[in-house]
This record gives C-alpha cells, sequence and structure tokens, in this order.
C-alpha cells in the first residue's frame, strides 16, 4: 500500500511541475508550430499572464488524477511484480533481478495501468487542443474538463467515446513503460554506487529514464493524440491514421514536439521518482 500512496504522490507533485510543457507538445504533435510560438499565442488570445497561464494548465486536473493513478498502479504493480519474480528466482531482495525480469514487470505493470487510464487521456488531449480558441480562458482549467466529459458522452455512442484508444494507449505504455523503469532501476543503482541518498538517486535517475521512456514511443504517441483528437469515423483504424499522418507531413510529423515532451518527461519524472523514494523510505 505504501508503494501505491508514494506514487500517487510522487506523480501529482510532477504532474504540477510539468504541465506546461505537456500542454505544448501535445499542441506542437497537432500544429508543427514551434513551441515558442504556441506559447506566445496562448499569452496573447486574452491578453494578460492569468490567460496564459491558464491556457497552458488546460487539462491539469484530470493528469492529477489519472497520473497519479497511473504512478500508483504503475510503480506498486512494478514493485509487487518485482516481489513475485524475484520470490519465484529464489532471491532476497528484488534489486538482485536481472535486466530481463525488471522490463518484464515493467511491461506488464504498465500494461495493467494503461487501460485505467484512458478516459483521462482523452479528456486531457481534447481539454489542451481546444484551450487556445478565444475566449475558451475565461473558463476555469475544471470547468473546460467537464465540458469535454459532457461533450464525449452526449455524442453518438456516449460513455464508450471515454475508451477512444484504450488499444493505442496500452500498446504504448506496455514497452515504453519497461524501457522507463527498467533504464530507472539501472541508472538507480550505478547513481546508489556514488551516493548514499535513495532522494538524490532516484532524482538523477528519473531525470534520464523518463526521456527514454518517450523516445521510444513518441511516434505511437503522436497516433494517439491524431486518434483521440479527431472527429468521429474520421479513421477507421488506426494504420489508416498513421498512413495519412505520414503522407501528410512524413517521418518527421511523427517526433513533432519531442524535445519538449523530452524536457517534460525530465522534470515530471525526475520530481516523481524523488518524491516515490522519499516515501518509501520514510513511510
Amino acid at each position: 500500500m505504501a508503494e501505491f500512496a508514494a506514487g500517487w504522490l510522487g506523480g501529482v507533485a510532477g504532474v504540477l511541475v510539468s504541465h506546461p510543457f505537456d500542454t505544448l507538445r501535445t499542441r506542437q504533435a497537432i500544429e508543427g508550430k514551434s513551441s515558442l510560438s504556441i506559447a506566445k499565442r496562448a499569452f496573447q488570445i486574452e491578453g494578460g499572464c492569468r490567460a496564459g497561464i491558464l491556457s497552458l494548465y488546460s487539462g491539469i486536473v484530470s493528469p492529477c488524477v489519472s497520473v497519479g493513478c497511473w504512478k500508483a498502479s504503475t510503480l506498486g504493480a512494478n514493485y509487487h511484480f518485482r516481489l513475485k519474480l524475484s520470490a519465484a528466482r529464489g532471491l532476497d531482495d528484488p534489486s538482485k533481478l536481472e535486466m530481463k525480469d525488471s522490463i518484464f514487470a515493467a511491461c506488464a505493470a504498465g500494461s495493467v495501468s494503461a487501460a485505467v487510464c484512458t478516459p483521462f487521456e482523452v479528456i486531457k488531449s481534447l481539454a489542451m487542443l481546444r484551450a487556445n480558441r478565444v475566449g475558451t480562458e475565461k473558463n476555469s482549467v475544471l470547468e473546460q474538463e467537464a465540458k469535454q466529459l459532457r461533450d464525449l458522452i452526449s455524442r453518438p455512442g456516449g460513455s464508450r467515446n471515454l475508451l477512444r484508444g484504450m488499444h493505442i494507449v496500452i500498446f504504448r505504455d506496455s514497452y515504453a513503460t519497461g524501457a522507463f523503469l527498467g533504464s530507472y532501476e539501472w541508472l538507480r543503482q550505478r547513481a546508489l554506487r556514488r551516493t548514499s541518498s535513495d532522494i538524490l538517486a532516484g532524482l538523477l535517475a528519473g531525470a534520464v529514464s523518463g526521456p527514454i521512456g518517450w523516445i521510444v514511443c513518441y511516434p505511437v504517441e503522436v497516433v494517439r493524440i491524431h486518434w483521440m483528437a479527431a472527429k468521429p469515423k474520421q479513421w477507421q483504424t488506426v494504420g489508416a491514421c498513421a498512413r495519412e499522418l505520414f503522407h501528410t507531413g512524413g517521418v518527421s510529423l511523427f517526433f513533432r514536439g519531442l524535445p519538449m515532451c523530452c524536457l517534460r518527461s525530465s522534470v515530471q519524472i525526475s520530481v516523481t521518482m524523488m518524491i516515490y523514494e522519499w516515501c518509501k523510505r520514510y513511510y
């Protein structure tokens, strides 16, 4: 239970400090413009600092809930999978597991938690993309996301619209979580050889492993963003979506917003894992 609570606290803290980067890279993936021009527009639509900040924090409620849930379920499940595997291997400490076992546990944990977070991913993405329309900054971030929820449920299909793209999210999070947590554990063990602080080791390892997890799956993430933001029946299959994106923008389109995503992930995951390790140590 402590691992789940630590994961939730770490996930929420990471979201709060990194969400503007997430908004910028999501809009980049759709619009193909520079992050600077998107940020300028966010502050110019209604004028003033408050409107710009509200725009960049569009969709913050869903990830605070979903990322807290995601990190709690992923990190908690990963910990318990590692315990089971270490027991099966006759080991007294999960840190002694081979890398392939650690990656397997992480992939399994990512797949389990991805299904839970799909509705939040849908609401977050739509709120981020539609918040830079004129007039939307007058609404609070909670009102914006509540509106997206009402709109989705009122469409043909009802609540099933909240599960749009679940198969993409599960595919993305399965192997990407393996890359993220596998590299995190490897880097953390090496950091601990140079420092006795679990918290510092988590901070350093998270700053590097977070971007690794996104780099390996970013083309899938771009398809996921377009798929969730598309009009109903715009594409019949994910493959048709990916082919149209390729014909429209080539290979480079699948990497729009990757630098901003890596920056955001480095900030978010370093904070998340630092707090996760701190909570595990003291609670």
